[in-house]
């Protein structure tokens, strides 16, 4: 069992690296921010573009937009969230007649994007077990999505590992946004890192298989499982697919086409790192971060 310290277990990992990720992990987490496609008045802002309808949020817009607008029907115009949530969202293919589940919806930015996909021809259930985070995810949805167009949209509030038992096979798609360590933000806390210990990852990473063996079951057969964290210990990420994966013969991991127009906030293409189950997006190397993303296919 290891011992060590925070910073020693993660120099075990990335061995000289580390200080030069270290360092990239405690600058300023940069933010995007995404038009609502559900808006009637998509304003255009001078912004360094991301894709069609996301863009790197810069300190000029925030100093000059200190409200966020709406449009005529009282919906919000813009959303604002991390990278992490909005790459695990954004690259999970959903069709237009598909039944996606958000497993951990809140704070709810994952589900606009998820409500954008299936619109009005497929289905969404936002998941969220805290109570004061699922009255965040709903004043999302209703200040986000006209009410007119909310009726292919349901909130729970379940703990999600039942899904598996309570709604098997039933989803087309499924988005696992998991609890993890974040390791950015403990390194906002100095308290945080000085009882930090490896077995506060270990049972975050039970909790994490639990998660995701229970999204295995919901998820149809030929289905998809996006699973994602903002950690970047391989104990949160990789071990825990492939934990899946020697349990569960029917699964397999899938390559995750980038598109091209995906760039960094300097403008250069976008190319995470591949690991053995996965991607990893790190900000010593990208610009932000951190961000793992797994695309597994149920067969």
């Amino acid at each position: 069992m290891f011992s060590g310290s925070f910073d020693e277990y993660f120099y075990e990992i990335y061995g000289t690296r580390w200080s030069q990720l270290r360092k990239a992990l405690q600058e300023k987490e940069k933010q995007i921010l995404r038009i609502n496609k559900f808006s009637i008045n998509e304003n255009q802002y001078s912004l360094e573009k991301l894709k069609h309808s996301a863009y790197w949020l810069n300190e000029e817009f925030k100093a000059q937009n200190k409200e966020i607008t709406r449009d005529k029907n009282n919906t919000l115009n813009y959303y604002i969230m991390d990278p992490a949530s909005y790459l695990a969202a954004d690259s999970l293919p959903i069709e237009p007649l598909d039944k996606v589940l958000d497993m951990c919806a809140a704070p709810g930015g994952k589900s606009l994007i998820l409500a954008e996909k299936v619109f009005l021809n497929g289905e969404l259930i936002a998941n969220e077990l805290s109570e004061s985070r699922r009255e965040r995810l709903i004043k999302v949805i209703q200040n986000y999505i006209p009410r007119d167009l909310r009726s292919n949209i349901w909130v729970k509030g379940w703990d999600a590992q039942f899904f598996g038992m309570k709604m098997t096979e039933q989803f087309d798609k499924i988005l696992l946004d998991a609890p993890c360590s974040g390791e950015r933000h403990q390194l906002e806390n100095l308290q945080q890192i000085k009882e930090w210990s490896l077995k506060k990852s270990q049972k975050l990473a039970q909790r994490q298989y639990s998660l995701l063996a229970s999204a295995y079951l919901a998820v149809k057969s030929q289905g998809l499982i996006m699973y994602s964290t903002c950690s970047i210990n391989p104990m949160e990420n990789d071990q825990v697919i492939a934990k899946l994966l020697k349990k569960k013969k029917s699964v397999k991991p899938l390559e995750i086409p980038w598109p091209q127009e995906l760039k960094t906030p300097d403008q250069k293409l976008i190319q995470p790192e591949p690991t053995e189950h996965g991607y990893l997006f790190l900000p010593d190397k990208l610009g932000f971060g951190p961000i793992y993303v797994s695309l597994l296919q149920k067969i």
